[in-house]
């Protein structure tokens, strides 16, 4: 019989390189801003998404780091 592998241990092995989850972070937060900068009119909707991008980031980073961090 062959032992049944969790899915969330391949989660947790690919959050666990550092790179990866700064670039995802950085790519949304990257998203954000071209959207609100190529489409968005209305300044304060910008700024607020300018703001949105920045917060984005380093949670993005906390998050999937605790992920990598899970123990089940």
């Amino acid at each position: 019989m062959s032992a049944r592998t969790d899915p969330q241990d391949g989660a947790r092995a690919l959050f666990a390189n550092p790179r990866l989850r700064a670039g995802l972070a950085v790519s949304n937060a990257a998203l954000i801003i071209a959207i609100a900068f190529f489409f968005i009119d209305d300044t304060l909707t910008q700024l607020i998404m300018y703001a949105v991008a920045v917060i984005d980031a380093p949670v993005t980073i906390w998050v999937l780091g605790r992920v990598a961090e899970t123990n089940g």
